[in-house]
């Protein structure tokens, strides 16, 4: 999917980062997945991903920055996964959207609120 708009080596960068990621090689996999947003920025597989590799060593900061950029991408990109599937279920799952203690309606609603205003700055673009 992503080769219609990204040169063919990004799948390969994914590839390599996705099996650094499952065996928690995450400082590997960030390193892969840096080179292909340099190759390509507005692959929103790669944001994502990149996403889930901090959020697999703590870096919750660069998590929620890299999911919010994959969400604004995948706004842009026909051919990227649903804005409506990982970046958002990540960055409610990082900013405690699933969190079951008393404060998650408030936090909910906060998350979703911010998540609602990146998909109107996208769509402004």
């Amino acid at each position: 999917m992503t080769e219609l708009l990204c040169p063919p080596e990004i799948e390969s960068l994914l590839r390599e980062a996705d099996a650094n990621h499952k065996q928690e090689k995450y400082e590997e996999a960030i390193k892969l997945l840096q080179e292909a947003i340099q190759i390509c920025p507005g692959n929103a597989v790669a944001h994502n991903n990149l996403g889930s590799a901090f959020s697999g060593l703590g870096r919750y900061a660069d998590a929620e920055k890299e999911y919010r950029a994959a969400i604004e991408c995948s706004m842009s990109d026909p051919y990227a996964p649903s804005p409506y599937n990982d970046p958002i279920r990540n960055l409610g799952q990082l900013t405690g959207y699933t969190s079951s203690d008393g404060n998650f309606l408030k936090r909910a609603s906060k998350n979703w609120k911010l998540i609602a205003e990146a998909t109107r700055a996208a769509h402004k673009r």
